[in-house]
């Protein structure tokens, strides 16, 4: 996907693009919430193919042990310096899925 498509994307407001903007606030978070398990899913399995089998380990490891998230993502960032991009294709592809139903 070019720059230019994956940013209309990125900016395309999906409550509206689908016709939810009547959605009631819980409903749209259960929107939100749904959205985010699946893109974080892709992104976790993107990182994954970027580490060695012992990075996999210690990140695995250092994750069932976190407190501070931002840290943790910090730590994340040093094993996966692109993990920026890689988040912003994950939500790039998610919401073209949703645009092309």
């Amino acid at each position: 996907m070019d720059t230019k498509k994956t940013d209309e994307i990125l900016n395309a407001d999906l409550f509206k693009e689908l016709g939810l903007e009547n959605l009631s606030p819980e409903e749209k978070k259960n929107v939100v919430d749904e959205a985010f398990k699946v893109i974080m899913q892709g992104l976790w399995v993107r990182v994954l193919e970027h580490l060695t089998p012992e990075e996999q380990a210690d990140v695995e490891a250092k994750i069932e042990g976190v407190t501070d998230p931002v840290e943790f993502v910090s730590y994340l960032k040093t094993k996966v310096p692109n993990l920026d991009e890689l988040l912003k294709e994950e939500i790039a592809n998610y919401k073209s899925v949703l645009l092309a139903k």
